[in-house]
């Protein structure tokens, strides 16, 4: 068949062949059927883009193979002579307004990042066609912001290191992008933490505890807190794994990733059947817990735990409310979730309770505290605060424990934490100094911390190695103070 330039001719289909490079950017459209089943019925009525001098496609692929597939023998086609480099720009351009997947996505951007990359101090107005490359590229690139290929590009990054490019687990992490499962960044935060978390287990042991005069850390789990002596714990402040709110990747059976509410509150009442037990008669427990939102309602998580624990023989004192100034976002037809319940609860009503403490709290402005000028002060209820003249609190900031872990060649993983003040004020109103402070849930023990500075001794429960490495770090202040009076 003789090629007339810019005119539409008809050639056989085998004599004209794929376009490589965009066979190795895009896949089969969702789409793909119901566009085979038009052309079965209209045939190809839209001609295909070819270069002249390689036969090569330029735009069409999609068309060329299902017209291969339905052994039509001739398709139209309008024949091109331009240079290889903008054949590869109208390939991709032609594309422009398909409906892409995020793996299509991230392969447009890397075809033009490796082969149209932007050289500082390049002077396309001088040569035409790097001019109209360039164009063509940013023309086509200005649609997808710069988040945006950022963050598939650090997905991609990440998604190899732990799967390998092109695997189907690889794959599946795209997937769920598409089917908008999770979004860009909780993605990207994810393979991060487990990218981290693979590196992590080449440098901490399976099994990892911390032991010192003041303060121990159990590697395992607080439903059996059997190195624990009966009545001998004074005050216990935890925040357990919320109900479907976060993997702590320790494991597809860690507490807070049962499919149903009732088997998690199950789970989690197992400890504080061991927390009624250490706990002396006199001692408080404290409790911050959240609520979780699926299928459209809330899961009454915090509710159904309270009525366990009335059953289980607690004695429900108080409840705190600690407000978040970052909160997880809450779709639906309802608000935005920035607070959490600490239940604060007691074996006896004989309980020990310190307020004396409040009378040395610098509250000018009653920001934190009742009546902080008369005979009779009281804290506030609403925890909407720190320590330091800080109004309204913020989850505990780890930047400063994440470059010293970093130091020690592991990385802290763990983010879910509360800020010191809210161990700080629970320990003060129900402690003395010296007396053992208990987090059966103790992550990178923020309630150590509290312990430590107020002159208490500590005790924690945490099936995480890399925690308790993390923890060790953060309380190795206070373990060189021991060996500093042991001298």
């Amino acid at each position: 068949m003789k090629k007339e330039n810019n005119n539409v001719v008809f050639v056989t289909t085998d004599s004209i062949r794929p376009n490589q490079t965009k066979m190795g950017i895009y896949g089969k459209p969702e789409n793909y059927e119901k566009i085979k089943e038009n052309i079965s019925l209209m045939g190809v009525l839209v001609p295909l883009l070819v270069e002249e001098k390689t036969n090569e496609i330029i735009s069409g692929n999609l068309r060329h193979q299902i017209a291969l597939e339905l052994n039509i023998e001739i398709v139209p086609v309008i024949f091109q002579n331009n240079s290889i480099d903008v054949n590869a720009i109208v390939a991709i351009s032609t594309n422009q307004f398909r409906i892409k997947t995020s793996l299509e996505i991230l392969n447009e951007i890397k075809f033009f990042e490796e082969n149209y990359p932007v050289i500082k101090g390049q002077r396309s107005d001088l040569i035409p066609e790097l001019k109209a490359i360039k164009e063509n590229r940013d023309d086509h690139l200005k649609n997808i912001s710069k988040d945006k290929q950022n963050k598939l590009k650090s997905i991609d990054k990440l998604a190899n290191e732990l799967f390998g490019r092109g695997t189907q687990n690889y794959l599946n992490v795209f997937k769920s992008i598409d089917k908008g499962l999770k979004s860009l960044s909780k993605v990207e935060n994810e393979l991060d933490r487990k990218v981290k978390t693979k590196k992590n287990s080449s440098v901490i042991p399976s099994f990892y505890e911390v032991k010192s005069e003041n303060i121990t850390i159990n590697c395992g789990k607080s439903e059996d807190m059997s190195a624990v002596a009966d009545n001998s714990i004074q005050t216990i402040i935890t925040s357990p794994p919320y109900f479907q709110m976060f993997d702590y990747l320790t494991g597809d059976e860690q507490l807070g990733l049962e499919s149903k509410v009732d088997d998690y509150i199950k789970n989690l009442i197992l400890t504080f059947k061991e927390a009624f037990r250490v706990l002396k008669p006199e001692g408080s427990l404290f409790v911050n817990l959240n609520d979780c939102c699926k299928d459209g309602e809330y899961q009454a998580v915090t509710h159904k735990f309270v009525i366990k624990m009335l059953k289980l023989g607690w004695i429900l004192n108080d409840e705190f409310v600690w407000i978040r100034n970052s909160p997880k976002y809450t779709h639906g037809k309802r608000s935005v979730r920035n607070h959490e319940s600490i239940f604060h609860f007691v074996k006896t009503k004989n309980f020990f309770f310190d307020i004396n403490w409040i009378d040395n709290l610098v509250d000018e402005n009653n920001a934190i505290s009742y009546g902080t000028n008369a005979n009779y002060p009281k804290l506030f209820s609403g925890l909407d605060y720190v320590l330091n003249d800080v109004i309204r609190g913020n989850i505990s900031s780890t930047s400063k424990l994440r470059k010293e872990c970093n130091k020690q060649d592991f990385y802290l993983t763990h983010s879910c934490t509360f800020p010191l003040s809210i161990p700080a004020i629970c320990i003060l109103m129900s402690s003395k100094e010296g007396e053992t402070i208990l987090d059966c849930y103790s992550g990178t023990s923020t309630t150590g911390e509290a312990a430590m500075i107020l002159g208490r001794k500590f005790i924690g429960y945490e099936i995480s190695p890399a925690y308790i490495r993390a923890s060790e770090v953060r309380l190795s202040p206070y373990m060189k103070d021991e060996l500093l009076l042991a001298a």
